[in-house]
């Protein structure tokens, strides 16, 4: 009877820690995908130093909830997004100095 409790109640956490990690991803995509768009819209109307703040402000996000993520989500996964985020200012700056070239 003591195994078949201690069973359960392992099934349990286990259940409890998988919507842990699935509500975590799913809060953390979000953010991202928020800021993102922001960075996205504010290009397209031609705020390039505010999406340029926009993007250091997502690469700090990302860099605090990346260890996170890598408990939930395999690495190789979050090696792309990892490399976008880390390019993803200095585009904005290149996007400003082409607009202000203009």
């Amino acid at each position: 009877m003591k195994r078949m409790a201690f069973s359960i109640v392992l099934a349990v956490f286990a259940v409890a820690v998988c919507i842990f990690g699935y509500c975590n991803t799913a809060r953390s995509a979000n953010t991202l995908i928020v800021s993102a768009e922001n960075i996205d819209r504010l290009l397209s109307d031609g705020e390039a130093e505010k999406a340029l703040e926009e993007s250091r402000k997502l690469q700090a996000d990302w860099e605090k909830i990346h260890d996170n993520l890598c408990v939930f989500l395999p690495h190789e996964h979050l090696e792309p997004l990892e490399n976008i985020f880390a390019v993803l200012p200095y585009y904005c700056l290149l996007y400003t100095s082409d607009a202000a070239d203009e």
